[in-house]
């Protein structure tokens, strides 16, 4: 039970933006964990961003008890954490949403959000040009890019954090000059200016990065479970909650990819996954989502899934009996809609789909797509 308050008092934080970084590391390891995890993450992230729909809103205790009371024939235990549960997740949100209040936050679902040290978030246009201050940092806005520059060099260090939603992606560059680009769906946490040892940012989702050449200060990207350490190069990490996406593709220079209890450096062309296996990396495949594009070869009808969950923000279910080795290949643009991509992947004869609100029913091969 301790361990489910433990988890709703690091989403609070995280979703505040006073999360430490010891805290947002164990936060990471627990969304990477499960699937589940990851998807009770982005469903307290959804109540925060429509609060008007959502239930909590009108939750009466009265009512929440005498129903308990009704479920009293289950084990006590059962009972107890999922109380434990809803009392924590209910306590991020109330708690947040008082927050919000209090600091006039806006938070809008599509839109691309830079969160400061102390909670407060601005919600950036992605055709803005302008520039602000927030926290100790200077952030300069252009159409498709924030640039974060470290005019004040004895500013103390703060953490800053970069959303980007769902059938998005954005440009950021760090105090040091790295450049990256964010998928949609990604979010990364980064300091107003780096310590003088080394360079430390942290990602959950896929970037590419284009990293700033300075020997004398190692460049580490921490993801859950995974940390890549380079010292001048441009490669692509994937690293979305659920594990079978975790994936360093790199393009120039030399990386070196770290778990506990394994280390790989990687040369130019090549690739490890979360099965720690070097490979031979398709990089127009790898990099098409930079480019606007979805590229897939040879791919399992379940990877091109995942890739289509992160991009539309839907969760995929698998219905009845599908081909076991079943490889596509598609190439198109990412600004189609869904049902026009599903039509396509139906073409081929692999599966039938049928959307339903975020959900996406994938089922045996009928011939047909249905909303």
């Amino acid at each position: 039970m301790n361990d489910e308050l433990h988890i709703g008092n690091l989403i609070s934080k995280e979703l505040a933006g006073e999360i430490t970084e010891a805290e947002w590391a164990e936060l990471q390891s627990w969304i990477a964990a499960r699937s589940a995890n990851a998807e009770l993450f982005d469903r307290v992230k959804t109540v925060l961003e429509e609060p008007e729909n959502h239930p909590f809103r009108e939750f009466d205790p009265e009512e929440g008890w005498q129903d308990l009371m009704k479920r009293r024939r289950k084990p006590l235990r059962t009972i107890i954490i999922r109380i434990a549960v809803a009392a924590s997740l209910l306590g991020a949100v109330v708690w947040l949403g008082t927050r919000q209040h209090e600091n006039k936050i806006t938070i809008r679902k599509q839109g691309i959000v830079l969160t400061g040290p102390h909670g407060q978030e601005v919600v950036i246009n992605n055709n803005a040009d302008t520039t602000f201050r927030i926290g100790n940092g200077n952030a300069n806005v252009q159409p498709g890019m924030l640039s974060f520059e470290d005019n004040i060099k004895e500013a103390p260090i703060e953490q800053f954090t970069l959303r980007v939603p769902v059938e998005n992606r954005y440009q950021l560059r760090l105090p040091d000059g790295s450049q990256l680009w964010l998928n949609a769906g990604s979010t990364v946490r980064f300091p107003n200016r780096f310590a003088a040892n080394e360079r430390r940012i942290s990602i959950q989702g896929e970037a590419y990065l284009e990293v700033a050449q300075e020997s004398a200060h190692p460049f580490v990207v921490e993801t859950a479970g995974m940390n890549v350490t380079v010292l001048g190069t441009a490669f692509n990490i994937r690293a979305y909650g659920d594990v079978n996406t975790k994936k360093v593709s790199l393009v120039s220079g030399s990386v070196k990819v770290t778990t506990d209890a394994k280390e790989v450096t990687l040369k130019p062309g090549q690739e490890v996954g979360s099965t720690f296996q070097v490979a031979t990396a398709d990089m127009e495949a790898t990099l098409a989502w930079k480019d606007g594009l979805f590229i897939f070869r040879g791919e399992s009808l379940q990877s091109i899934m995942e890739d289509i969950a992160h991009w539309y923000g839907v969760n995929v279910v698998y219905q009845g009996q599908l081909p076991a080795d079943n490889r596509l290949s598609v190439k198109t643009e990412r600004n189609i809609p869904l049902n026009q991509l599903l039509s396509m992947l139906s073409a081929t004869g692999s599966a039938s789909f049928k959307i339903e609100r975020d959900r996406v029913i994938v089922l045996p091969y009928n011939g047909e797509i249905s909303q």
